[in-house]
């Protein structure tokens, strides 16, 4: 099977206009509104959805940074946020030849810091995120309850058969 090197990048350095839109602040961004105790940064981003939300959270464990399979919401955004520690998420375009398979050459890995999100454009495949640097990491997502006249494949290969390494930032 053969294997593509994905480089490790981080959120906020990232043009990733193609796969969803960055969710966080950027340093020194000035809080949209604040009070005693606290400050808030509002919005940082929307879902389009005219739908019920559902909320889950995942306790990501994967040990080897090696994605196999993806999945993809036709017609629904993700919005992946990191919670209490970094994690990855890797997002990819479909084929070029069909809609209903990830090409692992255009695939990219993501770093989120906590309090960092990425929400997913409808139709880009993504895997299940991972831990950056520890044993374990928690994470969140918001997602609209799925379209019953819309098929979804649930988690497949890439198109091409290849699996995707991530590999660290400055890593060769």
């Amino acid at each position: 099977m053969k294997e593509i090197a994905v480089q490790l990048e981080n959120l906020m350095d990232a043009d990733l206009t193609a796969y969803g839109q960055v969710v966080g602040k950027t340093s020194g961004q000035t809080p949209d509104s604040s009070g005693d105790g606290w400050r808030c940064w509002f919005p940082l981003g929307s879902l389009e959805m005219g739908k019920e939300l559902q909320l889950g959270l995942v306790l990501a464990d994967l040990h080897e940074p090696l994605i196999g399979k993806v999945e993809a919401h036709p017609t629904r955004q993700e919005l992946v946020y990191a919670m209490d520690a970094p994690v990855v998420q890797v997002v990819a375009l479909s084929a070029e030849r069909t809609d209903s398979a990830a090409d692992a050459n255009t695939a990219r890995a993501i770093l989120l810091q906590p309090g960092e999100g990425l929400i997913i454009n409808a139709g880009v495949w993504h895997a299940p995120a991972f831990h950056a640097d520890l044993d374990a990491a928690q994470y969140g997502f918001i997602l609209a309850v799925p379209d019953p006249a819309v098929d979804e494949l649930g988690m497949i290969p890439f198109s091409d058969g290849c699996s995707v390494r991530v590999t660290g930032q400055g890593d060769d």
